[in-house]
């Protein structure tokens, strides 16, 4: 292989030369701090790009064996493909940012060059736009990460690779929770959060047995009935709040017995410790 760094607007060969790791110490780099992209593994020139994370600014080139110049124009070809939200979008900023924290390589003077923020410093809590983050430092190293929107990993991938999806939860929870935003997007997390646990996800067995007269699925509770088969009734509750119809005893004695509730096409029964004890389809 061939090391090609920059130099000036330009890639020249390098004598570097080791493993992606040993380049980019050798340039001042930890491999926490970069990202590879391949387009294609039979490219006659490129075999990776290494760029600084969360940019399209190129680090070094690592071109096949035997290639001894790259011209600027085959290099903007190659990366033309390159799209800033597919390579750094919804939980793969999260993956990079918990990666530079455990190796503790990403710093204050890094991340602020890299995201332009305003008055960096070495302690403190700085709002990155671009990733929808709040990022902490101490003593100039990043230690914590915390999404500003409050959305699961799962919830943002929805929200930043099918927008449509994300929209369809959002409105059924305004729809039941008006303009209370910390229990929309609760409800927002818990059914993505669902949907990535359950097997197969949109081709899961199950799913039209769940499916809502809103065109949503409850994967929460398509969950609950045929995998994980316990909940209680106030989380029940919350994340049925306002789709619940409760079935009242015929007699009046009858209000120490179980209670019942109907959610689309399932009859849920809690016994008086507050579990689920069974449930039934109607259909």
């Amino acid at each position: 292989m061939s090391v090609f760094i920059k130099d000036g607007n330009k890639f020249k060969k390098s004598d570097i030369n080791g493993s992606i790791n040993d380049i980019a110490i050798q340039l001042g780099y930890h491999s926490s701090q970069l990202h590879t992209y391949w387009k294609d593994f039979n490219d006659p020139k490129i075999h990776v790009v290494c760029l600084e994370i969360f940019t399209k600014n190129v680090v070094f080139i690592l071109a096949q064996a035997g290639i001894d110049s790259l011209d600027e124009k085959y290099i903007d070809d190659y990366l033309k493909g390159f799209n800033l939200k597919e390579e750094y979008g919804g939980y793969k900023a999260k993956d990079l940012l918990e990666n530079g924290i455990e190796y503790q390589s990403l710093k204050i003077d890094f991340l602020g060059r890299i995201f332009n923020i305003k008055e960096p410093n070495d302690n403190g809590l700085f709002f990155v736009e671009s990733i929808n983050m709040n990022l902490f430092f101490i003593d100039g190293r990043l230690t914590d990460i915390q999404p500003s929107d409050g959305l699961s990993e799962w919830a943002r991938q929805w929200k930043d690779m099918n927008p449509r999806m994300f929209n369809q939860y959002e409105e059924v929870a305004k729809r039941f929770w008006g303009t209370n935003l910390s229990m929309i997007i609760k409800e927002i997390n818990k059914q993505a959060d669902a949907w990535a646990a359950i097997p197969n996800a949109m081709n899961n067995e199950f799913l039209e047995l769940h499916t809502t007269k809103f065109g949503t699925i409850n994967f929460y509770m398509l969950k609950i009935c045929h995998y994980v088969k316990a909940i209680n009734l106030e989380d029940f509750l919350e994340i049925n709040h306002g789709r619940y119809k409760e079935v009242k005893p015929l007699f009046s004695f009858s209000a120490t017995k179980n209670k019942k509730y109907i959610v689309d096409r399932f009859t849920y029964e809690f016994s008086l410790d507050g579990n689920l004890s069974q449930y039934y389809s109607k259909q």
